[in-house]
């Protein structure tokens, strides 16, 4: 078996140098960039009202963040850069709690569609056990935003993680938030409400913005919906 010339030894070398580089420190970003897709992946499929596919789009999201988040653990002991290490850590452990968020959200929406057929169905049942599960699970929504939104101020001073700055520019942190918590106020109103006990009747007034009126726009037909589970 004839030797490997020195020069090609040291071109195999270099080479295998440079993919090992290239691995430790460029791919825990490219975790971070295939996390973020999927998380938006699982926005948009949210709003075309596909909550399974949001759900898998999560779920892959909080894998690849918690692989940039076991990747820059490696770097921990390099000099100079060790301290960096720490805050690109925190960075990926905020963009794992933004994809568990993300994955709640899906689960909840998947829920919804029972209320519906629960009220509005051929047959009509108690809505109680899925209102109070839906409940709970928004205030553990709403709980997380907030440890969420906290850990996102808290970070201070410490360098800016694109993950974040991305997060930050997509997300509307504050106002889901807040409308969780609404919806975990309004939803164990939401049996009586829709008439479970108690038949409900609701006048619905259709108004001409165009034509304005005190009360609004100008009545020109109106609805009654009557709720009686």
């Amino acid at each position: 078996v004839g030797k490997i010339p020195w020069v090609n030894r040291r071109l195999a070398i270099l080479l295998l140098t440079i993919g090992f580089l290239f691995w430790f420190f460029a791919l825990p970003f490219l975790e971070v960039g295939a996390g973020l897709l999927q998380l938006n992946l699982a926005k948009n499929a949210v709003l075309a009202g596909n909550s399974k596919s949001a759900e898998a789009w999560s779920g892959r999201a909080l894998i690849w963040f918690g692989w940039a988040k076991s990747s820059f653990s490696h770097w921990e002991r390099l000099p100079f850069i060790g301290n960096r290490a720490l805050d690109l850590e925190d960075g990926s452990r905020i963009l794992i709690q933004a994809a568990e968020i993300s994955r709640l959200g899906a689960l909840l929406l998947q829920e919804l569609p029972q209320l519906f057929e629960n009220v509005l169905g051929s047959a009509p049942a108690s809505s109680k056990g899925v209102v109070d599960g839906l409940s709970f699970e928004l205030k553990t929504l709403e709980e997380k935003i907030a440890f969420l939104e906290a850990d996102m101020e808290g970070r201070g001073k410490a360098p800016p993680f694109v993950g974040q700055k991305v997060l930050s520019r997509s997300l509307d942190i504050p106002t889901l938030r807040k409308a969780a918590g609404v919806l975990a106020n309004i939803f164990p109103q939401a049996p009586d409400l829709f008439g479970e006990g108690n038949k409900k009747t609701y006048l619905i007034l259709f108004q001409d913005n165009t034509r304005l009126r005190p009360g609004g726009g100008s009545i020109g037909s109106y609805a009654l919906v009557t709720f009686n589970a």
